[in-house]
C-alpha cells in the first residue's frame, strides 16, 4: 500500500549491488509480514516465501544478477521486486554515500519522528477517539494509594516576583543547600505545579484542571517524590494526589531508593544526590484511548511542559531545579509495582534547597 503516487521509473534499479537499509524494519500485523523505512512514505507487505527469502538475501550486498541466480529466479521477477523495494526505500546502494543530513539520525529517533507527524503514514493522526464505545477512558485521578494519607499544606497567596523576573532568573541548578528541603516547601511546589484545579465531563471522557498545560485535558502524568532528604518526610518514595494535596507513601526496599538516586546521579553527571528526586510518570492510556499515531509524542510534550512549570516555580521559590534526560522506567516499576505499559516513568527532575551565596 501506498500514500504517494508510485513511478517506477525512478526506482528501476541497476547493475550495482543493493542492501536492505538500516531505517528498513519488519513487523507483523495477523498473519502478514510488513515492510517499511523511516525513509519512505509505503507500505510493502510480505505474504510469500520468496519476497522474504530476498530480502534476506539483502542483509549482505547483492545486484539482481546475483539474487538471480544464488536464489533460481527469473532476472525480470527479481528486478521487479527490487523496483518495489527501492521505491519503498527498503533498499541502498552500496555505492550511495549517506547523506549528512541522515548521518546524524539514529533508526528509532527517525522513525519515531516520521510515525508521530502527518505525512508519512496511513494511519489517523490526532484525535480519533479510536476506543470510544469499547474500551472506558482511565479515569481522570489516579485511584488512591493508601488510606493513611500525608496532608500537604496548601500555600497562601503573596507578592511572588514578576513572571519576566522568573524566567530570566531560571536555570539549573545541580547541587543543594547546606539545609534541606521541607515538607512545607515541597508542598507549595506540588500545589502551584501540578494540583488539580477542576474536573469536567467532555461527555466521551472526564478531564482535570491543572496549572500547566496538557493536550485534550488528558493530564496523564502522575508525580512520585523520591524523599533523599527533606525535613518533615521520611526517606522513600510518595505519590503526590493533585486532588486532595497529600502524599501516599509506597512501600518500598531502600536498595531501590538508591537504585533511583543513582540513575539520577548519573544522569545528572554530579555525583550529588537531591533532596527530592520527582519522578515523572504517565498513564499511557489516559492518552492513547483519545489520540492516535502521535499518543507517546504527546506525552514526551507534556512532560516538557511540566518541566519548564517546575523550573518556574522552583525558581519563584528559590529552590534549586533541576530537569534530567534519562532514567530508568524498569528501575521505578520494580521499586513502586506498577505496571510498565500501563504506567512509568518518563521523565525525571531535581529538587533541592537553594544554597546561599
Amino acid at each position: 500500500s501506498s500514500i504517494f503516487e508510485y513511478h517506477p521509473e525512478f526506482y528501476t534499479p541497476q547493475n550495482e549491488q543493493y542492501v536492505i537499509s538500516r531505517f528498513a524494519y519488519c513487523h507483523r500485523e495477523d498473519s502478514t509480514f510488513f515492510w517499511r523505512s523511516a525513509l519512505g512514505k509505503s507500505i510493502v507487505s510480505i505474504k510469500e516465501t520468496f519476497s522474504a527469502v530476498v530480502l534476506y538475501s539483502l542483509l549482505q550486498p547483492h545486484n539482481k544478477f546475483e539474487l538471480s541466480q544464488k536464489l533460481d529466479v527469473p532476472i525480470d521477477l527479481i528486478s521487479a521486486f527490487l523496483t518495489l523495494c527501492c521505491s519503498a526505500k527498503l533498499l541502498v546502494s552500496v555505492e550511495a554515500v549517506e547523506p549528512l543530513s541522515l548521518t546524524q539520525w539514529e533508526f528509532h529517533d527517525l522513525l519515531f519522528h516520521s510515525l508521530s507527524r502527518q505525512g508519512r503514514q496511513p494511519h489517523p493522526v490526532g484525535k480519533s477517539l479510536r476506543f470510544k464505545g469499547i474500551i472506558e477512558p482511565p479515569p481522570p485521578i489516579k485511584p488512591a494509594l493508601t488510606s493513611h494519607p500525608i496532608p500537604l499544606e496548601k500555600p497562601e497567596v503573596n507578592n511572588n516576583p514578576s513572571f519576566f523576573t522568573v524566567l530570566e532568573a531560571r536555570k539549573s541548578i545541580r547541587t543543594p543547600g547546606p539545609v534541606p528541603l521541607t515538607a512545607k516547601q515541597l508542598g507549595e511546589f506540588l500545589y502551584r505545579c501540578a494540583r488539580v484545579r477542576e474536573i469536567t465531563d467532555r461527555g466521551y471522557m472526564q478531564c482535570s484542571n491543572r496549572p500547566y498545560p496538557s493536550g485534550g485535558a488528558c493530564y496523564e502524568l502522575e508525580i512520585y517524590p523520591v524523599i533523599e532528604d527533606c525535613q518533615g518526610l521520611e526517606r522513600g518514595i510518595y505519590h503526590y494526589c493533585p486532588l486532595h494535596h497529600h502524599l501516599a507513601p509506597i512501600s518500598c526496599r531502600d536498595e531501590q531508593i538508591d537504585r533511583l538516586m543513582r540513575d539520577a546521579t548519573n544522569a545528572n553527571g554530579d555525583d550529588v544526590c537531591p533532596n527530592v528526586l520527582l519522578v515523572i510518570t504517565a498513564r499511557f492510556a489516559r492518552v492513547s484511548w483519545a489520540y492516535e499515531s502521535m499518543g507517546y509524542s504527546l506525552i514526551l510534550k507534556h512532560v516538557g511542559v511540566l518541566y519548564q512549570t517546575m523550573y518556574l516555580v522552583a525558581t519563584a521559590m528559590n529552590l534549586a531545579p533541576c530537569a534530567l534526560g534519562a532514567g530508568n522506567p524498569d528501575h521505578f516499576v520494580e521499586a513502586t509495582g506498577t505496571n510498565y505499559y500501563e504506567e512509568s516513568s518518563v521523565g525525571e527532575f531535581m529538587l533541592s534547597s537553594l544554597a546561599i551565596v
